[in-house]
């Protein structure tokens, strides 16, 4: 879930990758929303993983930052989703690049949002160095390992 900070729209990210943006005083989906959101292919946003964190760029109302544990993504909405035709163009690959950038040199990302002066902000940490800084009390005790 994100609110974006230019007008009262929320966005909101389904576990099947399905983004949908609704209008908080019209009580309805977006027009963006209407006429793209059933256009996204179940696997758009390959590897397939969960939807950790949505945020509106501060600077550009028609970009929309997501990410997963892998991949960062920005969304254009300036640009809309082609109907495919034949199968050739329901992959994931060939819908991104027409309205999405992706980049998915991330292993480990916690966590990917605008600070308050418009910088984007990632942070990737593998989580042996997590468990390493945890308190001795959250520490899972392995058996069989010296």
């Amino acid at each position: 879930l994100a609110f974006s900070p230019h007008s009262q729209v929320l966005a909101i990210a389904y576990c099947n990758h399905s983004l949908y943006e609704f209008d908080i005083n019209k009580k309805e989906y977006t027009k963006w929303s209407r006429e793209n959101s059933a256009l996204f292919h179940k696997n758009w946003l390959k590897p397939l993983k969960q939807i950790m964190n949505i945020a509106y760029c501060p600077d550009n109302a028609d970009n929309i930052l997501l990410h997963t544990d892998s991949v960062l993504c920005v969304l254009d909405k300036t640009m809309t989703l082609k109907k495919p035709e034949d199968k050739a163009h329901t992959h994931g690959p060939l819908l991104v690049n027409t309205f999405a950038r992706v980049c998915h040199k991330y292993k480990y990302l916690l966590f990917a949002g605008f600070t308050s002066n418009g910088q984007l902000a990632v942070v990737e940490r593998p989580p042996s160095e997590i468990e390493e800084n945890l308190p001795p009390s959250f520490k899972q005790k392995k058996f069989g390992v010296s």
